[in-house]
């Protein structure tokens, strides 16, 4: 029982204090919110009377700065027309370069130009060698006209020397006959030594 009344009367101390802790508490709250509203109050009235007492003459600016009153410059694009400048008076003030002043303007581009193919001509003509060799002295070069009646001739004649050989008989005992055979056989082998010489491109023969 003793313990019973003391833990009641402790509760109760408990209670009062905390009863009296919380009145403390809305008693100074309420004295700070009373004291804020005041400095509100006050600092409220200040603002306004020093925003009243402002000279908004002075207190604006009397020029706008370049910095934000001046268009941008685009300088891409000057860049740009700049160049395109310099381009365009480069083709009106474009000075004939040394190939241009050399070249005659009269020859079309891919033309060669006549002197060229004469110079080209004159250096062929002294760098050609003749097939034709040096003929010796006395001795000149046969004819084409000439070779081809030499060749006719001598086809002709030995034909007939053939037919005469061909028609001698098999056994000639005649001193007479068999000398006439052995110079028609001379014959016939030189008019063959001819005929070879003549099929060359140049014969040689007495002036």
């Amino acid at each position: 029982m003793l313990n019973e009344h003391r833990n009641f009367v402790f509760f109760i101390n408990i209670m009062e204090a905390k009863l009296r802790y919380r009145k403390e508490i809305q008693s100074g709250g309420v004295k700070k919110g009373l004291g804020s509203q005041t400095k509100q109050k006050k600092s409220n009235t200040q603002t306004k009377e020093e925003i009243n007492n402002v000279d908004i003459t002075h207190s604006a600016p009397k020029e706008i700065p370049k910095a934000f009153g001046a268009p941008r410059i685009d300088f891409v694009q000057r860049n740009i027309d700049q160049a395109n400048e310099q381009k365009s008076r480069a083709k009106e003030d474009k000075v004939p370069n040394r190939k241009e002043r050399i070249v005659n303007k009269k020859h079309a581009p891919g033309e060669i130009p006549d002197y060229y193919a004469q110079r080209a001509a004159e250096q062929e003509a002294r760098n050609y060698v003749p097939d034709e060799p040096k003929c010796p002295p006395g001795m000149r070069i046969l004819t084409e006209r000439e070779k081809y009646e030499a060749l006719n001739d001598l086809t002709e004649q030995k034909e007939e020397i053939e037919k005469t050989l061909g028609k001698a008989p098999l056994r000639i005992e005649s001193p007479q006959l068999l000398r006439q055979q052995r110079m028609l056989e001379q014959q016939l082998t030189d008019i063959e030594a001819s005929l070879e010489q003549l099929k060359k491109k140049y014969v040689f023969v007495p002036e």
